[in-house]
């Protein structure tokens, strides 16, 4: 289970992310999952120093994937 403060900066990035390009990053499934205690939910988490630039999440009971990656250009 994601930390409170891990959730709120996965969904910044995705709202960074869907600014940027108009298409939600993540589906409504993975969005409930960030708070969720869910053991079949796995989270990795990818920061350049205190900034997140990468999110992934892995759900096991649905065989599903998300992935969010920030590029810097």
């Amino acid at each position: 289970m994601l930390s409170p403060e891990a959730v709120g900066q996965v969904r910044a990035l995705a709202a960074r992310a869907e600014a940027a390009d108009g298409e939600r990053p993540l589906n409504e499934d993975a969005l409930l999952a960030l708070g969720a205690d869910d053991a079949t939910v796995d989270h990795q988490l990818r920061h350049d120093g205190d900034e997140l630039i990468g999110y992934a999440q892995h759900n096991r009971r649905h065989g599903s994937g998300q992935l969010l990656s920030l590029i810097h250009i």
